[in-house]
């Protein structure tokens, strides 16, 4: 697989965690449980927005021949 292809699938794996940490830090607020633990969850998915906003950056996108 292209390092460009790879790079690709790995922003979809950290965008699917994502998902995942913000689907639990959802049911946690719903439920009205665990205050502290969403507030940790929401800094961590900020945290991986973040990496992915950066990650996806034409600048940050591997090169031809480069390895991911």
């Amino acid at each position: 697989m292209s390092a460009l292809l790879d790079h690709i699938q790995n922003q979809q794996t950290r965008a699917m965690h994502l998902e995942y940490i913000l689907e639990a830090a959802e049911t946690l607020d719903i439920e009205g449980l665990a205050p502290k633990a969403v507030l940790s969850l929401i800094i961590t998915a900020r945290s991986i927005a973040c990496e992915l906003n950066a990650a996806l950056d034409s600048s940050a996108l591997p090169k031809e021949g480069e390895p991911a």
